[in-house]
């Protein structure tokens, strides 16, 4: 059973490589070398770590873009056991909401975190 996608990879034929089918291997391999981008945006809350604008994180899963934030940020970057911003997005969502182009609240990109960093 693959762990990245419950394949029965006995019944499906797929090689299984750490857990998962040689499917969810590949693409997990890609991540791993190349990661995606998570973008954190905020409000004009006052409250949130920035007023505007948005933090890009180089990692790979939504997960490990939290803990990076959590990381970079402190106590400052949770709110009542919530990440404390406005919403959060992958690359291909982000691209969709024109903030790129045009902004948040004034703000654009205020901080970026590598996968390393």
């Amino acid at each position: 059973m693959c762990d990245g996608c419950d394949t029965d990879t006995r019944k499906s034929g797929l090689r299984e490589l750490e857990g998962l089918c040689i499917e969810c291997w590949r693409e997990r391999a890609l991540l791993a070398e190349n990661g995606q981008m998570f973008y954190f945006t905020f409000g004009n809350s006052g409250k949130q770590v920035f007023e505007g604008g948005w933090v890009r994180i180089k990692a790979l899963t939504f997960g490990e873009a939290v803990e990076k934030f959590k990381a970079r940020y402190g106590e400052r970057a949770m709110r009542d056991n919530f990440v404390n911003c406005a919403s959060m997005y992958t690359e291909e969502e982000f691209k969709q909401t024109g903030m790129a182009e045009k902004g948040n609240l004034g703000g654009f990109e205020q901080d970026y975190i590598e996968i390393g960093g």
